[in-house]
């Protein structure tokens, strides 16, 4: 899904998150995009079944959380709802990052660090942190549980450059 890899591959993408709806059906299911045009053209091909957050949602994400929560809709798909988000038990049973979530190349920052530092050990780490944040959407104790699924190959780039801890290599279905 990186690199490009979005339009090659959106049918494939929405075949697996109907797929993963199915067999997690009447379970809430938490889908991270990278932007809200691709939350707007995912959503869309889950009519009946999906609600996405957008730019101009009059309450935020957290009315859009709500409104999904009193819905009989699985899927809330988002591209804003990494952190910051609290989706305990039933919330959230199972989630799904549809793009890793590499910092912007574009900004000057990061171009700064790539191009005139070199680092990329940098690069990978706050990638995975950015995942992690993520997964701990709908796991909100010891006994919580949501199962996470990464659509983006370009996520064993960051398991082999980053240091991603024990427990989040067993949080992620592969």
């Amino acid at each position: 899904m990186s690199s490009g890899g979005y339009e090659k591959y959106r049918e494939d993408v929405i075949s697996k998150l109907g797929e993963l709806a199915s067999q997690h059906e009447g379970e809430k299911g938490l889908i991270h995009t990278a932007s809200y045009d691709r939350a707007r053209e995912l959503a869309e091909a889950f009519p009946d079944n999906a609600i996405r957050h957008t730019r101009n949602t009059e309450f935020g994400l957290s009315g859009v959380i709500d409104e999904w929560q009193s819905s009989d809709k699985d899927m809330l798909f988002s591209p804003s709802a990494t952190d910051g988000v609290d989706l305990p038990s039933d919330m959230c049973r199972w989630q799904a990052l549809v793009k890793v979530p590499y910092p912007q190349p574009s900004n000057p920052r990061v171009r700064f660090l790539l191009d005139e530092r070199g680092d990329w050990n940098w690069y990978y780490e706050v990638t995975c942190q950015e995942i992690q944040q993520s997964v701990g959407r709908g796991v909100r104790s010891k006994e919580d549980y949501c199962t996470y699924y990464v659509l983006d190959y370009s996520f064993m780039d960051v398991v082999r450059e980053a240091s991603v801890p024990d427990w989040s290599r067993k949080a992620v279905v592969l």
